[in-house]
């Protein structure tokens, strides 16, 4: 189980982080993820050999053109009761208009921390905006070094208990210094990510909160 998600760089309100903002934002936003999404804060279940070992979550705060995105992951993984690892990531990232202006990350893996940071990197390796994935670099967050990828898209159908049903997504596999599989509906909005850890045992991200007026009649027929 040591380093478990030493690949969840393919990944609350964050207290522990710096909180810096652009003195000023004067551009217009094209994406407002809380529109987008019908809800400031997405919820994900994370999934090993079919147990659930702990959260993913994503929440939007926006001001005028401004946006913050802080995101936290945390697994807690325990065999016969006794705690065998935990993970815990936060990050935060400010928008200005449709441009990352920074991202600060942290992470505390079975009590070895790491912390990155940087400005105007580009997308990072937070799935929550689909642009992401027509670029062919993403800003690692846990390593601070920008990863080149490659991306193969295929349909898909994906089943959500909330509806009841399958949904269309579309499927992004992505591979070169990153190897991911992420799922988006129609609109745009992230459903599901999967990845292998160390052991090469699935992990999946699935979406718990995902009805948006656009998923409520999304059904297969």
């Amino acid at each position: 189980m040591k380093r478990l998600l030493s690949l969840f760089v393919v990944l609350a309100l964050s207290p522990g982080l710096a909180r810096a903002e652009p003195a000023a934002c004067n551009g217009a936003r094209a994406l407002d993820p809380i529109d987008l999404y019908g809800t400031p804060h997405l919820k994900f279940d994370i999934v090993r050999k079919g147990q659930s070992i702990g959260a993913h979550e994503v929440r939007f705060d926006t001001q005028g053109s401004t946006l913050a995105v802080d995101v936290r992951t945390q697994i807690d993984v325990s065999i016969l009761f006794v705690p065998v690892y935990s993970y815990d990531y936060q990050s935060r990232e400010v928008w200005c208009a449709d441009q990352l202006m920074s991202i600060r990350s942290t992470v505390n893996e079975n009590g070895q921390k790491g912390e990155t940071h940087a400005e105007r990197p580009g997308y990072a390796t937070n799935h929550w905006n689909i642009a992401a994935l027509d670029k062919n670099q993403l800003f690692n967050t846990l390593t601070g070094r920008h990863n080149r990828i490659e991306i193969a898209t295929s349909q898909d159908q994906l089943w959500f208990d909330q509806i009841g049903d399958h949904v269309p997504a579309q499927r992004f596999d992505v591979s070169g210094e990153l190897q991911f599989t992420s799922w988006y509906d129609q609109q745009g909005r992230w459903l599901k990510l999967a990845f292998l850890d160390k052991r090469g045992t699935p992990i999946e991200l699935i979406c718990s909160n995902c009805r948006p007026p656009s998923l409520e009649g999304a059904v297969s027929s």
